[in-house]
């Protein structure tokens, strides 16, 4: 008769088998994060930016740049700012872009890293020479020497008086040698010391030889305030394409270097990828858009797939029932996001996040739906005219 196993012995089997059916887990789990939730490599520490340096010579001339608030803002306005210190062979200093404006927090709080939306080589590439923020209270000793008023609509508002005081606290600047601006008699908005004297409310260039004649000065510390809308990008891409001229390869070099990060690159390829969507269409939908104007361009969109970039925080249910003609695509904003929002990095800064997938999301759509000329949709109309496959651009009326 064959003796039982001992209890000891069943109990080792036991805790064998468990342990290797829990090492198989823990190796499936392990390889399932490494595929779907690995924490990308973005921001890099205030020692280690690589389009940072730490020191200019004496006489180098600096350009600083005050941004909106709004992303896409900061999109255009980076672009803006690259493209005037390319003209005015000035160093730029670029200080933290601001996600919100609330009195309440601190600056740390709204501020969000410079290369969230800043490609470190293609900067380089442009032949920008850059300075740490950090550094201008010294090198500019906490005043500028100049303003560049280049947006009437901007620099006079109330609304604005928090950026610019949290602005001048965060690189360590005097308040009193930097007053805000305010409302002269005549009703312009006036900056003692400021270039150029506007004609209308906002300054626009058609080339970087308007800059060129405009700007220059030899003042060492200029800021440029709020630059948005300023430089007429379209006009002087298609103007300049033929000939391939200088403004068109700087133009180049300038779209390049403000990009949306790799990371966030491949997250929306792997996602797109998986659920096989290729053919779509993207709308930028604000609510002064017509939905009846919109739906008449059913018949041009492929496959009844519909991408929408909600500037206006409607909700997913709500969407559907706007748009419960198409086959909304929206959700996959929101895997990626929470994929992202898990590393430790990205928690303060999901809806800026967001509206960088959705920007993705839309670059790589078959068709753009242009309802009206946002800040996006400019970005989004530039980019596009430097991409090798080109979206085709519909557009709907207000």
């Amino acid at each position: 008769m064959l003796e039982k196993p001992s209890t000891k012995l069943l109990l080792v089997v036991i805790i064998l088998l468990i342990f290797h059916n829990s090492n198989q887990i823990l190796q499936t789990l392990s390889f399932d994060q490494t595929v779907v939730n690995p924490c990308p490599k973005c921001c890099f520490t205030d020692s280690n930016r690589p389009f940072i340096n730490r020191s200019v010579p004496h006489e180098e001339k600096i350009l600083v740049p005050l941004f909106d608030i709004d992303q896409e803002n900061q999109l255009l306005g980076m672009r803006e700012a690259i493209f005037f210190a390319q003209q005015l062979n000035r160093t730029l200093s670029i200080p933290p872009f601001f996600k919100k404006i609330v009195l309440a927090q601190s600056v740390e709080r709204l501020s969000m890293p410079q290369d969230i939306i800043l490609d470190s080589e293609r900067l380089k590439e442009s032949g920008v020479k850059t300075l740490d923020w950090k550094l201008l209270a010294n090198t500019c000793a906490g005043k500028f020497d100049q303003f560049f008023v280049v947006n009437q609509n901007f620099n006079c508002r109330v609304t604005r008086r928090d950026l610019w005081d949290k602005f001048l606290r965060l690189i360590n600047f005097n308040f009193d040698k930097n007053p805000y601006p305010k409302v002269n008699k005549d009703g312009k908005c006036g900056i003692e010391n400021s270039l150029p004297v506007l004609k209308s409310k906002n300054y626009i260039a058609k080339s970087g030889k308007n800059i060129i004649e405009d700007f220059q000065t030899d003042a060492k510390c200029v800021l440029l305030a709020y630059p948005f809308e300023n430089i007429d990008f379209l006009s002087i891409i298609n103007s300049e394409r033929k000939n391939a001229s200088d403004d068109y390869q700087e133009l180049n070099r300038t779209v390049s270097a403000v990009q949306i990060p790799e990371f966030i690159k491949k997250k929306v390829s792997e996602r797109l990828t998986r659920e096989e969507i290729a053919d779509f269409t993207c709308i930028e939908w604000r609510k002064r858009a017509s939905i009846r104007d919109i739906k008449n361009f059913k018949a041009k969109i492929e496959e009844n797939l519909l991408f929408v970039k909600n500037p206006d925080k409607i909700d997913d249910s709500a969407l559907s029932k706007i748009f419960n003609e198409f086959n909304l695509q929206n959700h996959i904003v929101i895997q990626i996001l929470q994929n992202i929002s898990n590393c430790t990095e990205f928690t303060n800064h999901s809806e800026v996040l967001k509206n960088l997938i959705e920007h993705e999301i839309c670059r790589r759509s078959k068709k753009f739906v242009l309802t009206e000329k946002s800040a996006f949709a400019k970005n989004f109309l530039i980019e596009n005219e430097f991409e090798k496959s080109k979206v085709e651009i519909l557009t709907v009326s207000k």
